[in-house]
């Protein structure tokens, strides 16, 4: 569970949210593959609901597309 133990995340803007995301859902694809990550999964690790996740990420799909390209472009 995150530093907010137990608790869901407070608001955050827009960006700090969606960076917050890519960093839990590098972890999941890294520990699991795509096939077995789940968005559940990424979602507890930020501390939202997996409503939240497809607030910003239409798809499991389109997340791992933007986790790479967050890697690709911070190289």
């Amino acid at each position: 569970m995150n530093a907010q133990t137990g608790r869901r995340a407070a608001h955050r803007p827009r960006e700090e949210r969606i960076g917050e995301i890519l960093v839990a859902a590098r972890a999941v694809f890294s520990d699991k593959g795509y096939e077995l990550a789940s968005m559940s999964e990424i979602a507890n690790r930020v501390g939202v609901s997996e409503a939240a996740i497809y607030k910003y990420f239409e798809s499991k799909r389109v997340l791992l597309l933007s986790v790479i390209r967050e890697w690709y472009l911070g190289m």
